[in-house]
């Protein structure tokens, strides 16, 4: 039975990119190489920043489209694995100073969640 995974990408401008898949290692070539189109294809310095497998298509859509609608800070804290930020993010959209400095400089001090190989 096929996973499919859920992720987000961090440019080396800081953007967030937030994507679904059914072949993790392939989609995040394709980004590399600027082959996959869209918001990442002009961006340098992609690094897979977070991920969660999910067993069926339609619960890693439900995630992804709703990280997506999420604020850069709470990405940020998901990716982090603070959930009291998260939670904490989720109360209100008003940025403490530290998060703002880290969104404008891209310092998101962020743990790469790696893949299991099939």
């Amino acid at each position: 039975m096929n996973s499919f995974w859920v992720y987000i990408i961090q440019c080396g401008d800081g953007h967030l990119y937030t994507g679904h898949t059914d072949d993790p290692e392939k989609r995040l070539a394709l980004h590399h190489r600027g082959d996959f189109g869209g918001y990442t294809s002009g961006r340098k310095y992609l690094r897979l920043a977070w991920s969660q497998e999910f067993p069926t298509r339609d619960e890693a859509i439900s995630r992804e489209r709703q990280i997506k609608r999420w604020t850069h800070v709470k990405k940020l804290a998901l990716i982090r694995g603070d959930w009291e930020m998260l939670r904490s993010a989720a109360r209100s959209r008003k940025l403490p100073a530290e998060t703002q400095s880290a969104q404008r400089t891209g310092d998101t001090d962020a743990r790469t969640v790696r893949l299991r190989s099939p």
